[in-house]
């Protein structure tokens, strides 16, 4: 049966099981990834066959989209890792091993870029490695930041059709793992155990937050871009929160998988759009936490037993469902009532 969270008692923690998926969406023939909820209600995801699917939980329709990352001659150059949408929803982005694609919300491919031919143009390079994409957002409608295998933030934009560089930020000391924009804001985690924010000029980012003793594996902005969340390979969760103007302080929350007998790290983690809950995907459960930095968040409202849950989770723009990707026979997507 589905779960329902009450806000009304956040620190009544309930555990439940979910029962058959509201709707199990497309059915990946070889892996379910960069899972992402966009404004108009339309899910995205890539797999390692090089596809991409949109679909929709409400009508159960879906599409996939091929001819961007699929003609790869190396099927190692096909894996789609990760997907975003534009702040407007008008644009997709998916990101593979050697190539950023941009489509339309009707699915059309507006623009293709050969990250290593454009990775040599932008930095007078030779013979430049593949650039392996694992980050990847919108800053703006028209500006894209990529991370991946370098250690550096790659920011273009889309001009006339084609995506164009226009810097890159070379702070942080190893591969970069996640990013995620707010307000301007672009913030990176990375192999370095640090998350960094940066607001896309040529100065310098800042450090928000050490201590972390593995990769950060995933990073989140609240919608208001008050807080911001970062997940780590050593089964962690720091929360930081913004001071006057757009400094931040120090940690102000922070959850050790530990205690839930969570070791093999954190997958990914989700704001509601409203701000007021905080999803962690970590070893097959979704961790639903609640309230205020100050007074609640980190209190646990629920733990939901999600059996093959893998990568990624995020909640639906009216935040009464989930979507998550779930390693089981053909890798299906689905969501469930929260």
């Amino acid at each position: 049966s589905p779960l329902c969270v009450s806000r009304a008692a956040p620190r009544r923690r309930r555990r439940a099981r979910m029962g058959p998926p509201a709707y199990d969406g497309t059915r990946h023939a070889a892996g379910t990834h960069g899972l992402r909820w966009g404004p108009n209600n339309v899910v995205s995801s890539g797999c390692r066959d090089g596809s991409v699917a949109l679909w929709d939980p409400n009508t159960k329709t879906n599409m996939i989209l091929g001819g961007g990352h699929d003609g790869d001659a190396d099927p190692t150059g096909r894996w789609v890792r990760c997907t975003a949408w534009s702040p407007d929803g008008s644009l997709l982005a998916s990101g593979g091993p050697r190539r950023v694609c941009v489509w339309t919300a009707e699915g059309e491919l507006k623009c293709s870029l050969n990250l290593a031919s454009a990775t040599a143009v932008a930095e007078n390079e030779d013979d430049p490695e593949p650039y392996y994409v694992l980050g990847l957002c919108w800053v703006d409608e028209t500006t894209l930041a990529i991370g991946g295998g370098s250690h550096d933030v790659a920011v273009w934009k889309l001009e006339e059709g084609n995506l164009r560089f226009s810097l890159a930020c070379h702070d942080h000391e190893d591969s970069i793992r996640c990013l995620a924009a707010c307000n301007g804001r672009l913030a990176s985690g990375s192999d370095d155990c640090t998350v960094r924010v940066w607001d896309g000029t040529p100065a310098p980012s800042d450090i928000i937050t050490r201590g972390f003793g593995a990769a950060v594996t995933c990073v989140c902005w609240s919608p208001d871009g008050a807080l911001l969340a970062a997940g780590s390979a050593d089964s962690s969760v720091r929360v930081a929160r913004a001071e006057a103007g757009r400094q931040f302080g120090a940690v102000a929350w922070v959850w050790r998988g530990n205690a839930e007998k969570v070791t093999a790290g954190v997958a990914s983690i989700d704001f509601s759009r409203d701000g007021t809950r905080l999803a962690v995907a970590a070893e097959g459960r979704v961790f639903v936490f609640g309230g205020v930095l100050d007074a609640t968040l980190g209190d646990m409202m629920a733990c939901i037993d999600a059996p093959g849950l893998r990568y990624d989770v995020q909640f639906a723009p009216d935040g009464r469902q989930l979507v998550y990707g779930r390693s089981l026979k053909r890798e299906p997507v689905a969501s469930d009532n929260v």
